[in-house]
C-alpha cells in the first residue's frame, strides 16, 4: 500500500500497522507522542548547535522562539539543555 493524504488521513495506514523509521526507531504513524517528542529532539539539536556557535542560553531562548513558534520548548527547559551542554563542552576541553 503506498501513502498518500487519503490513506494517512482516512486512517488507513494507522489500521494496518504500517510503520515508519525516523531516528531508528519506530513508531506508528500519527501517534502525537511521538511527534511531540521527535520536535523536541529537533530543539535539542538547534540548542546544541548555538552552544556549539559558542550562544549564550539568554541569546539561544529568542532564536528557537522565532525558529519553532508556538511548538518551542520552555524557556526554563530550554536554559537548562543549553546550560547542561555549555558545562559538558567544558568539561571535554579540560580533559
Amino acid at each position: 500500500m503506498r501513502f498518500n493524504v487519503e490513506n494517512v488521513l482516512s486512517g488507513v495506514a494507522l489500521e494496518t500497522g504500517i510503520v515508519q523509521n525516523i531516528n531508528n526507531s519506530l513508531y506508528m504513524l500519527g501517534d502525537p507522542v511521538q511527534e511531540k517528542m521527535q520536535h523536541s529532539l529537533e530543539q535539542r539539536m538547534a540548542i546544541k548547535f548555538c552552544v556549539k556557535l559558542e550562544k549564550s542560553a539568554a541569546e539561544t531562548i529568542p532564536m528557537l522562539k522565532k525558529a519553532f513558534g508556538v511548538d518551542c520548548l520552555s524557556d526554563r527547559q530550554i536554559f537548562r539543555t543549553a546550560i547542561n551542554l555549555q558545562f559538558r563542552r567544558q568539561c571535554e576541553t579540560c580533559a
